[in-house]
């Protein structure tokens, strides 16, 4: 189902809009009642306000979004990780937000690991279409691992509802998206938790802007100056904390 949302201000008459996707992707961005809300799209309009934009959300699964981004049926797409193949659609804004992988396990599973070799022998959940860290996605597409992939508007939920059943031995999750969703369900996945060792280092999510919408090379240069303007006063830090994302990010890139 695709929702068209708006998440305006007083002064939306006075604003020309600007048309994003974004995915159920909470604390990121999620729907809430007639909104999407998150710290993705609460930084995207702080920012867009200072150039004289809002923003108007279209929320779908991530495999549809990355088409109608890459056709440039939208101004662009929040918030995502830079891989090759999405530079050579998108222009990558700063970083918007820091996010840190790990693998959720059952509690009565001693699991841990040093090398991802040592996760040969074991079931692995991911969600398709995701951009993980690139050891692991470079593991993945050698078939050095047991992965298996969930296509569905709701993959992270479903992957863990599979772990939670013990029909995987693993899930590779963004921390904060994972402990949200346990919060939010609590105490459904109670006999669920994380081996505290990162999937890579932390990366960084950012808004892509679509080479094919125009002015989008200016806009994006734009959209920096003033992203890089509130992460120096501390703003996009206050933003990030609100919505329980943690880590403090570079004041230019």
């Amino acid at each position: 189902m695709v929702l068209l949302i708006g998440w305006g201000s007083s002064r939306a008459h006075a604003e020309e809009t600007l048309p994003f996707l974004t995915l159920n992707f909470p604390p990121y961005s999620y729907p809430q009642g007639d909104k999407v809300v998150g710290a993705s799209p609460e930084i995207l309009n702080l920012v867009l306000k200072q150039l004289g934009y809002r923003a108007l959300f279209t929320l779908m699964p991530w495999k549809r979004s990355e088409r109608e981004a890459y056709a440039g049926r939208y101004a662009g797409v929040l918030s995502l990780t830079p891989s090759p193949k999405r530079r050579r659609a998108l222009y990558f804004s700063s970083p918007i937000s820091g996010i840190r992988e790990v693998f959720y396990k059952h509690r009565t599973n001693p699991l841990t690991w040093e090398k991802l070799e040592d996760l040969r022998h074991l079931r692995i959940g991911a969600s398709a279409g995701y951009n993980y860290a690139p050891g692991f996605m470079a593991a993945m597409e050698n078939n050095l691992l047991d992965v298996s992939l969930v296509t569905s508007e709701a993959p992270d939920r479903q992957n863990l509802d599979r772990l939670q059943r013990q029909r995987i031995d693993l899930f590779i999750c963004v921390q904060s998206l994972c402990e949200y969703l346990r919060k939010k369900h609590a105490p459904q996945y109670v006999d669920l938790d994380f081996i505290d060792r990162a999937v890579g280092p932390i990366r960084y999510l950012r808004i892509g802007f679509s080479k094919h919408w125009p002015g989008s090379a200016s806009l994006r240069e734009r959209f920096n100056v003033e992203l890089n303007n509130l992460t120096r006063t501390g703003e996009i830090d206050r933003i990030l904390a609100k919505y329980g994302v943690s880590g403090s990010l570079p004041a230019d890139d």
